[in-house]
Order: C-alpha cells, then structure tokens, then sequence
C-alpha cells in the first residue's frame, strides 16, 4: 500500500529474512528494483486481545464508577491520559477533546501499551481507589480470555 512516506509493505521475520506476508506485500515488494537499499521502521502491530482485554476491563468496572457506560469511562481516561485532539467551538472557544484508540490512531502497541498503562493507573488511583489491579487484571483476563502478559 502507498502511504505519503512511501510503500507500506508487511513483512515476517523468518529467521534469516524479512519476507512478504500476504500476496499483496509481495507485489507491493516486487516494484522495488531487485538490489536496491530501502529503509524498515519496525513497528509491532498492535494486539486485538489486548484491546478486548481492555474494554473488557472497562466493561467489569463501570458499574462500580459515576460514569453510566464504559464508552463514557473511556473518553474519561482519554482526556486523563492526555489522549485529546483540539477543536474549535463555533463560537471560537477552544477545547480539547478526548481523542481515539482506534487501530488506524494508535496502530501499535509501542503506542496502545503505555496508554492501556496509564488508563489502569488512572482507574486504580482516581476513579476506584484502592481498586486491586492484580485482581482486576485476573478478573479481565478471566472474561475475556486474555492470554499474554498485561
């Protein structure tokens, strides 16, 4: 896929090489002149389980919050996180608003894992104090069948 930096091809580490992934990586790769020296950012694509683990947890918790779903909980960590875009009201006024962890805002978990962090700091420290997060943790693991390491 072409983005604005150039192709944007994934690639598997087989042990010896990095090689294409899935037929269109490969064709992608096939327009690059066999010899030429390209540049790879190596990026850790961002966990599925890890973002059911996460709204699982929200999920668990909410009813023991003021908030009145999970998604209001997540906007609430957003802006405590500091996950937040700026927006101009029409009478001029600028405020921040919460942002996204949308796959394509936050595509990997160098990105995802230090918010997820952060976000269970915040709920343990200033929306359910005292909260045990080793058991939140087991309990979210337990729902949602999260398998890797929190």
């Amino acid at each position: 896929m072409a983005t604005k930096k150039g192709l944007e091809i994934i690639m598997v580490w087989d042990g010896r090489a990095l090689v294409p992934y899935a037929p269109a990586d490969l064709e992608a790769m096939q327009t690059v002149k066999i010899g030429t020296p390209v540049r790879v950012d190596v990026e850790r694509f961002r966990s599925l389980s890890r973002h059911r683990y996460y709204w699982g947890i929200l999920g668990r918790v909410v009813e023991n919050t003021p908030f009145a779903t999970k998604e209001s909980l997540h906007k609430f960590l957003l802006s405590c996180c500091g996950v937040v875009e700026p927006f101009v009201t029409p009478e001029g006024e600028f405020v921040l608003i919460p942002s996204s962890t949308a796959f394509d805002e936050m595509k990997t978990e160098d990105v995802f894992k230090p918010y997820f962090d952060q976000a269970m700091l915040v709920l343990t420290t200033r929306i359910c104090p005292g909260l045990d997060l080793d058991a939140l943790f087991a309990e979210g693991r337990a729902y949602t069948k999260y398998e890797e390491a929190a």
